[in-house]
């Protein structure tokens, strides 16, 4: 069975439902994030890998202050992560809306993308469909940047 996670930006990669098994850690990935509320399988289900998890809805509503701190969280980690060059799949039930989601705020944070590149890039990759959800897409432009994150003066 083929993983399914396509590579979004160095070693950040988008996919849908994950493969229990160590079939993510012969891949060399390290890190797994959950973000499918109704996809939230064991940890030990994915032995050798480190799983996230952040389950969200998909629904087209605003997201809260609370989801938008804990997707600036994750997303920092992510970052972090990747400054080591581990290796981090993204999921969600289909790889498009929530997965979209936190690939795009960890873009921002990791890379010199704006907001528009971002969700340009994870379309261009992995679906022209990917981030449909217009909410998903306010918080990426409105509520992801970076300048978000520095304290005021």
């Amino acid at each position: 069975m083929i993983i399914d996670g396509t590579r979004i930006w160095k070693t950040l990669y988008q996919g849908g439902t994950p493969i229990e098994g160590s079939r993510l850690c012969k891949n060399d990935f390290n890190i797994l994030v959950l973000m499918a509320e109704e996809i939230q399988p064991e940890a030990w289900k994915f032995p050798g890998i480190h799983v996230i998890r952040l389950p969200m809805r998909d629904e087209p509503t605003l997201l809260t202050p609370q989801q938008i701190g804990l997707v600036r969280g994750v997303s920092r980690e992510l970052a972090r992560h990747l400054t080591f060059g581990r290796k981090v799949l993204v999921t969600c039930r289909a790889g498009l809306n929530r997965s979209g989601l936190m690939v795009a705020a960890t873009l921002l944070r990791a890379s010199a993308m704006s907001p528009v590149e971002a969700i340009q890039t994870i379309r261009r990759h992995r679906s022209a469909k990917a981030l449909s959800n217009p909410a998903f897409v306010h918080a990426i432009v409105t509520e992801m940047r970076h300048d978000h994150d520095r304290p005021s003066i």
